[in-house]
């Protein structure tokens, strides 16, 4: 029975004829459904003790925050060196460098307590953004103002690598500087000189495009002596032999040439090097506010030349008792204002920094509250004032 119905005739049933191909259509589907299924969101996670959070991916943009090492972003985008993140309601830039922030997926190991079993994608991403930025609890009860120091983002001593002598000095106390932009210069005549020595050597090329022509007609001869020797035997092995020799002779004087000239290229980008290191550039955007140099003056690594401070973002460090610091986190803002202009300076500042350890000596806790300074200009140095809660609150 079973041979009979398998021999039957087919039938070319055109309903099944037509659902051949919405078959093939759902399973090439299914087979792609988990390919294009959304993975969870990637995390950055700061790896240095503070970064920057800029507006745009560039050094010189404003600085959006201060992220703390430990402090989680999501990921938007990967670009360029930069990648673009969200921090809580901020959406900012950081540097990509691999021991600045390290990239990890929401649902490794090190992240568990990110995802839950049971718990929809959207979830675990709305997750993410909120943890990224706490959320800043109510604080009832009265608040107590904490007065601290005014310190500048970057305070920065320059110096030189290299001893020698001040040919020039492009800069004045208290002028505003870019970055990248020339501050001061060495005398470099004898290291321009030698920069210029290497780079005639390197270019010179006479001995490799002599070699080249000479192997060009050595690797002609080579091969008709070689033709001879199998069609017609009308010269010896002998003859082939020395042929042969006399090529690969050049060819291996070519190869070391060739070598000397790498080797020379080093040489020549070393000397550039010395040459430049008499240069001293502006390594962040800022004021000069101390110049300790002149021109004509002799100077020896390490010696500080100009003090330069950037000015754009402002740090209120205070110290206050561990119950005032046992609630406060990273990204929470605060009123903050100044003693200079207690009226018209009031602002807001965000918690950068709450440290992990009280000062054994007065049993204080370090607290850093960064603000935007841009706008408000004021000088570091100064004391600030910040309103915070007095009392211990149980999260």
């Amino acid at each position: 029975m079973g041979f009979f119905w398998n021999n039957l005739p087919e039938r070319k049933d055109p309903m099944r004829l037509a659902a051949v191909p919405v078959m093939a259509s759902l399973l090439l589907l299914a087979a792609l459904v988990p390919a294009m299924t959304v993975t969870a969101a990637t995390e950055a996670v700061v790896q240095v003790p503070k970064i920057n959070l800029r507006s745009s991916p560039n050094t010189d943009s404003r600085v959006l925050a201060v992220l703390e090492k430990g402090t989680q972003t999501v990921v938007l985008d990967r670009k360029s060196g930069w990648l673009k993140v969200r921090y809580g309601d901020r959406i900012g830039y950081l540097r990509d460098r691999e021991n600045y922030v390290r990239m990890m997926d929401s649902d490794s190991p090190e992240m568990t307590d990110i995802t839950q079993a049971g718990k929809t994608q959207d979830d675990d991403i709305g997750r993410q953004v909120a943890r990224s930025k706490p959320k800043m609890p109510d604080f009832p009860g009265p608040k107590r103002e904490f007065a601290g120091v005014i310190y500048p983002m970057h305070d920065i001593a320059l110096s030189m690598g290299v001893s020698g002598l001040v040919a020039s000095v492009a800069i004045h106390l208290g002028d505003e500087v870019r970055q990248g932009q020339l501050l001061l210069q060495l005398d470099d005549a004898a290291q321009k000189i030698e920069a210029e020595r290497r780079l005639v050597i390197f270019n010179n090329r006479a001995e490799l495009n002599s070699l080249e022509k000479r192997i060009r007609r050595t690797r002609s001869l080579m091969e008709d002596v070689r033709q001879l020797y199998e069609t017609s035997g009308s010269v010896s092995l002998d003859e082939v032999t020395r042929a042969e020799l006399e090529f690969f002779t050049l060819q291996g004087r070519y190869d070391e040439l060739s070598a000397d000239k790498a080797r020379e290229r080093l040489e020549h980008q070393a000397a550039q090097k010395d040459q430049e290191m008499r240069r001293l550039y502006a390594p962040i955007s800022g004021f000069i506010t101390h110049l300790g140099v002149d021109k004509g003056e002799w100077v020896n690594p390490g010696k500080v030349l100009a003090q330069l401070v950037d000015t754009s973002s402002g740090i209120l460090r205070l110290a206050v008792p561990e119950s005032v610091a046992q609630p406060l986190r990273p990204g929470y803002t605060f009123p903050i204002w100044f003693e200079a202009y207690p009226e018209t300076t009031r602002t807001s500042g965000e918690i950068t920094f709450v440290s992990a350890a009280a000062d054994p000596a007065s049993g204080l806790v370090q607290v850093e509250i960064t603000f935007d300074n841009r706008k408000l200009g004021i000088r570091p140095g100064g004391k600030g004032y910040a309103l915070l809660p007095s009392v211990r609150i149980q999260e």
